[in-house]
């Protein structure tokens, strides 16, 4: 791929990882990187965006993703509680037996 802004060039094999492409932007803004090998029908559309941004709002950025993260675990916790509540109840067979979970007194299970 190359992104001419840059001058960075770099040879990719499709399916394999690149290690590592360093280089040092001089000015934020939206750049893009292209395919720069005749690799098949779709090559002149082989595109991505590159955003160059301050460290401040890669900061801010990187900052509401581990948020949004923490967000999600809490919500999937909640959720696993629910359903493991949720079963626990529904082995109450009377009304005593409900009254007595809800109120957080010592509840009797059915036996079978």
């Amino acid at each position: 791929f190359y992104v001419p802004e840059f001058r960075l060039y770099q040879a990719a094999v499709p399916g394999r990882t690149i290690a590592w492409v360093w280089f040092e932007p001089t000015r934020t803004g939206n750049f893009e990187l292209a395919c720069s090998q005749i690799c098949g029908s779709g090559h002149y559309n082989m595109k991505a965006p590159i955003r160059v941004v301050s460290q401040e709002e890669f900061e801010k950025w990187q900052a509401g993703k581990i948020e949004a993260k923490a967000e999600e675990a809490k919500a999937a916790a909640a959720a696993r509680a629910l359903r493991t509540s949720t079963a626990a109840v529904a082995g109450l067979a009377t009304l005593a037996q409900w009254r007595d979970a809800l109120s957080g007194r010592a509840c009797r299970w059915p036996s079978a």
